[in-house]
């Protein structure tokens, strides 16, 4: 029995370090919850070479497991159970095919990118503290247009980008005599029209007025654990 089957066997699915050491050697790194790599390229047309290859090795599995971000000189790939939000055998196995595939173009998967392979896989999340979590979290989701996390249902449960592109805000509760908690600003930019939209539905949700840049571009507003967004209303609707 291989190490993909043994995992398969496990209804909780493969523990980060099983997942570490099953796509190491193909290139691919486990970071919260996903699997990870690039694939250099030389143009955008044949990144999207690389897409295809990858979605073809999926099969149908595609859909429901394969993300991909196709860059001038890279492309970004990404497994994770879209129904269970975590990596499974199944990803482990997809990253396999996908890496064969891209092989048979004479390209690699790796991790290493930016000058001398500095900038691995990584994942940049947002921590907002507050003592009552639930009261805070509606403020982030007005203030970012974020959805909670596939399958989550919890108030204190994280937010995340449906687009993919911002980083994941997650809340910590901490006790009213914790003094080392520092509020956090931070600012969105959105068209003016949903820079309205957003500042009304942080207002009817009791958020507090701080202040306002002379020319009204930007409106900094705080939750009830007094951590602000600026929302930005950047030119056109």
């Amino acid at each position: 029995m291989d190490s993909t089957e043994h995992m398969a066997e496990n209804p909780e699915g493969p523990t980060p370090e099983q997942a570490t050491d099953a796509v190491r050697r193909l290139g691919w790194r486990y970071v919260h919850g996903a699997l990870g790599t690039h694939v250099h390229v030389e143009s955008l047309t044949q990144g999207a070479d690389v897409v295809t290859r990858a979605t073809a090795a999926c099969g149908q599995d595609a859909d429901d497991h394969l993300s991909a971000d196709i860059r001038p000189r890279r492309v970004l790939l990404t497994l994770q159970s879209a129904k269970s939000a975590s990596v499974t055998a199944r990803d482990i196995e997809l990253a396999g095919k996908i890496s064969t595939a891209v092989a048979d173009l004479g390209l690699l998967t790796g991790i290493g990118v930016g000058r001398g392979g500095s900038r691995s896989m990584q994942v940049v999340e947002l921590v907002v503290e507050a003592v009552d979590v639930a009261s805070v979290r509606p403020f982030w989701q007005a203030a970012t247009g974020y959805d909670g996390e596939a399958g989550s249902r919890g108030s204190q449960d994280p937010l995340v980008d449906p687009l993919g592109q911002g980083p994941t805000i997650r809340f910590r509760q901490i006790d009213p005599s914790d003094a080392r908690h520092r509020a956090i600003r931070v600012d969105v930019c959105v068209s003016r029209g949903e820079a309205e939209r957003r500042r009304r539905a942080l207002r009817e949700l009791g958020a507090t007025w701080v202040s306002e840049h002379p020319a009204g571009d930007c409106q900094v507003l705080a939750d009830p654990a007094g951590n602000e967004v600026g929302v930005v209303a950047l030119h056109g609707r």
